[in-house]
């Protein structure tokens, strides 16, 4: 696990970052922000690509840039990877072509087998002969992250990868940057504004606004933050959730998932029987009942307590619920919580859809 220790400054015209946080990257770490918030700016600083900044930064105790006395380490000695949103292939090389150039300029020494690991890894074998021009966007992002990887970095920077990748890609993409953050111990960054792909992916993320760090802690702990509009405001609002494959029903394609001391029932055939599953539940498909209810198709109902409420402008209002230590949040009316006299300490029960619970 690595130490990120940044203190920094970057002033571009009228907008100006300024951030001061130590990182432990373990796993993958989620950056997220409005548009101008300062993301791609704060990962340009980590990878040495904007030399005006003011500072320091150390990873694991080495300075790659300090006060006193100078010292700024360029990019080249960084042992970062980046991976842009548009791949920045090599055009006039081919895919296999572009691999071995990195390859080749790895600053350490690496294993025989390296280049067809990650191949491997990445799934692209069967592209190893084509040009860059022919590939569709997901394509060339996993050609880019081979590339990145084969540099053999000490840390991995994603900014915005999946922007011009459509829905399936997106999902695989993910499955694989997980797959591979495990399989070559390399930590991640992860830029993006979309929380669903940080809700799949991420273990701790930072939310930045206007320049600064506004709340650096486990993803799902942030996504139940109702003091940060951010993760209320938008239609993905929701929360994550942990669990382990418990059971499969043939003959209704049905996994069931034991969160706690509940079980969850999500379609079709999910991992193995005893796989540990990180879940994704959008606050707008959670109901509440202060009643156990009967004759409903929905197959999820868990016991539950509120622990907090934000009443947003009308008609919404935001609903924190927690079972044994975990939490979901719930997207309701005013008017159903004063209807059903809800309140913080008030018992109720969820109501999910099985089709709205995601294994990400």
């Amino acid at each position: 696990m690595l130490d990120l220790q940044l203190d920094i400054s970057l002033q571009r015209g009228d907008f100006r970052l300024q951030v001061t946080q130590s990182f432990s990257l373990q796993g993958i770490t989620g950056i997220v922000g409005p548009s101008g918030a300062g993301k791609s700016s704060l990962l340009r600083v980590i990878a040495g690509l904007e030399p005006t900044v003011q500072g320091e930064i150390r990873l694991d105790g080495e300075s790659w840039q300090r006060r006193e006395p100078a010292l700024f380490l360029p990019a080249h000695k960084r042992r970062v990877g980046v991976v842009f949103q548009d791949s920045r292939l090599f055009d006039h090389l081919s895919v296999a072509k572009n691999l071995t150039f990195a390859l080749k300029r790895a600053a350490v020494s690496h294993g025989p087998s390296l280049y067809d690991d990650v191949v491997q890894a990445m799934g692209i074998a069967p592209l190893l002969n084509r040009w860059p021009g022919t590939l569709s966007g997901g394509e060339r992002q996993r050609v880019a992250i081979a590339r990145a990887l084969l540099s053999l970095p000490r840390l991995l920077l994603l900014d915005e990868p999946l922007n011009a990748v459509d829905e399936a890609g997106k999902r695989e993409l993910l499955q694989l940057l997980r797959a591979i953050n495990h399989q070559f111990n390399v930590p991640m960054m992860y830029v993006s504004h979309a929380m669903d792909e940080l809700a799949a992916l991420t273990d701790y993320t930072l939310l930045l606004r206007n320049g600064r760090a506004i709340a650096y802690t486990a993803t799902p702990d942030l996504m139940a933050r109702l003091d940060l509009h951010e993760m209320s405001s938008s239609a993905t609002a929701g929360s994550v959730i942990y669990g382990r494959v418990h059971h499969y029903d043939e003959s209704l394609c049905l996994t069931q998932i034991m969160v706690s001391d509940c079980t969850l029932s999500i379609p079709g055939r999910v991992g193995e029987l005893g796989d540990a599953l990180r879940l994704r539940i959008h606050a707008r498909d959670v109901a509440l009942a202060t009643h156990f209810p009967s004759g409903l198709s929905i197959r999820n109902i868990v016991p539950a307590t509120i622990n907090d409420i934000e009443r947003g402008a009308p008609p919404y209002a935001d609903v924190l619920t927690v079972f044994d230590g975990q939490t979901i949040r719930a997207r309701i009316t005013h008017a159903a919580i004063e209807e059903l006299g809800l309140e913080v300490g008030s018992a109720v029960y969820l109501l999910i859809k099985a089709a709205s619970v995601e294994s990400v």
